[in-house]
């Protein structure tokens, strides 16, 4: 895992390279949790610099490294919040479906996980001061499917409140 750190802070002018690296730190982040999680705070200094890159093969490994970095230590949520939320922010587009995909994974995680991350007083706040930028992407980026549509119709025809109820 050193020479892959190492390997990794040498290929900063190499995207592909990068790229490659990135993934085998993320399958070591999946496989290898005891040997990685001595060597985090190092692995999540070069996620953090690597967050920046623009190219969206590099762009979608963070993702995957950043995911699988939360779920290893979940004080990396608290500790990178803002560095998380405005990562995972800049990858909803319509271009790239993997990086919308992983971010929706993020909030979702976040919002719904079995930690809880919502008592957190400091996420809770910044997830709340983020909602205005964050719901018009979200329903920019929402495309439902005839079926989803076809799904919603049925659901709402059933559930029509009765003459009591209204």
């Amino acid at each position: 895992i050193d020479k892959l750190i190492l390997c990794l802070t040498k290929s900063k002018s190499d995207n592909h390279l990068c790229s490659t690296f990135l993934n085998t730190i993320n399958l070591f982040l999946d496989s290898c949790q005891d040997i990685t999680y001595e060597k985090l705070d190092e692995i999540v200094a070069l996620i953090k610099e690597y967050s920046m890159n623009n190219d969206n093969e590099v762009k979608s490994r963070i993702a995957k490294c950043w995911y699988s970095v939360i779920h290893l230590d979940k004080k990396y949520v608290n500790d990178y919040f803002n560095d998380l939320f405005t990562f995972y922010l800049s990858n909803f587009n319509q271009e790239n479906i993997e990086q919308s995909f992983a971010s929706s994974e993020f909030f979702s995680y976040i919002i719904s996980s079995e930690e809880n991350f919502l008592k957190n007083e400091s996420i809770k706040q910044g997830l709340r001061n983020k909602l205005p930028v964050l719901i018009p992407i979200l329903l920019q980026n929402m495309q439902l499917t005839e079926n989803d549509i076809h799904y919603l119709d049925n659901k709402f025809q059933t559930e029509k409140p009765t003459q009591n109820e209204s």
